[in-house]
């Protein structure tokens, strides 16, 4: 069992932002057994053209965006998305991303991530693995992350003055909205 779904658009309640993210096409699998055995559980979803939006810090006075508890998710697929990071006063920062697979998919524990991504600014590549979660919905700043990342092809002549290609090996943890790495 399963359904395909195109061209969604996801909004916040009375937000003035715009669309929080876009599908192009989502393709929801599930697994008879699981209907009777497992009731709310989602063996795949694959989200093909899925374009997210974050709005610049402070823009969005919205309702936060809320999901049932009692949805998980085995595999969630999200291959080819794009990440724009709006901010106040310049254009956005566009990651794309090659690849994004998570794992265990639910709304009350941590979830396990690989990514692969080109970077902005300075433009290279990522790849990076982990967990993010539980969502914190009352403040997303303090919705906890941690892993390991490889930063590879870095080109510093985006910066003026400086010239050369960097590398980068490293772990990361702490709240979403001030993560440290080491």
């Amino acid at each position: 069992p399963g359904c395909v779904a195109e061209g969604i658009t996801f909004t916040r309640k009375n937000s003035t932002t715009g669309p929080l993210f876009t599908i192009q096409q989502i393709r929801i699998q599930a697994r008879y057994s699981d209907l009777f055995i497992r009731p709310g559980y989602i063996a795949r979803i694959i989200l093909d053209g899925l374009h997210v939006v974050v709005p610049p810090l402070g823009t969005n006075k919205s309702e936060p965006l809320q999901t049932d508890p009692k949805i998980r998710i085995g595999t969630l697929l999200a291959d080819g998305a794009i990440l724009d990071i709006q901010r106040q006063h310049d254009s956005p920062l566009r990651f794309g991303i090659h690849a994004l697979t998570l794992h265990s998919v639910s709304r009350n524990s941590a979830i396990p991530f690989r990514l692969a991504m080109a970077n902005p600014v300075p433009t290279g590549e990522i790849t990076s693995q982990g967990r993010f979660g539980p969502w914190n919905f009352d403040d997303a700043a303090q919705t906890p992350l941690s892993g390991s990342y490889t930063f590879k092809q870095a080109d510093l002549s985006n910066f003026h003055g400086i010239a050369g290609m960097l590398s980068s090996d490293g772990k990361f943890s702490g709240p979403l909205g001030h993560v440290e790495s080491s």
